[in-house]
């Protein structure tokens, strides 16, 4: 996650960060942008979502595709950033892997789109260098 030094005033602020929506380009310069390292409190792994496909290309060959699902951020990471990557509770992960392959509807089930709670969440600034 990053912050830009463009940053909407009144949310507060977040490790002495003025908290933003986006980072932004200044003309003719990068702008400013501090990183941060989200992790829940608890033990263990949390599992993203996404969605994938395997296809065949007109020239015959194979490609699989991937892409991680987003939801509005909740009010924890809405402090630096407008969307968040969709973290599923352990109790959500067959539904969300159970698509009917026997002419079901083989859509994610919609009722899990929506951020992860923020009580689980810590925040901590990471080392500048991530992302160069």
């Amino acid at each position: 996650m990053m912050v830009g030094e463009d940053a909407p005033a009144g949310r507060g602020d977040l490790f002495g960060t003025p908290p933003a929506r986006t980072a932004k380009k200044a003309e003719g310069r990068q702008a400013h942008q501090a990183r941060f390292r989200i992790t829940l409190t608890g033990p263990g792994i949390f599992a993203f979502t996404g969605i994938w496909d395997s296809w065949k290309r007109p020239d015959g060959t194979r490609l699989e595709t991937f892409a991680p699902v987003t939801t509005e951020p909740n009010e924890f990471v809405a402090q630096i950033h407008d969307r968040l990557a969709l973290i599923l509770h352990p109790r959500d992960y067959d539904c969300w892997l159970d698509i009917d392959d026997r002419g079901g509807d083989p859509r994610p089930p919609l009722d899990l789109l929506h951020p992860m709670d923020s009580k689980p969440m810590n925040m901590t600034p990471a080392n500048p260098k991530v992302g160069n």
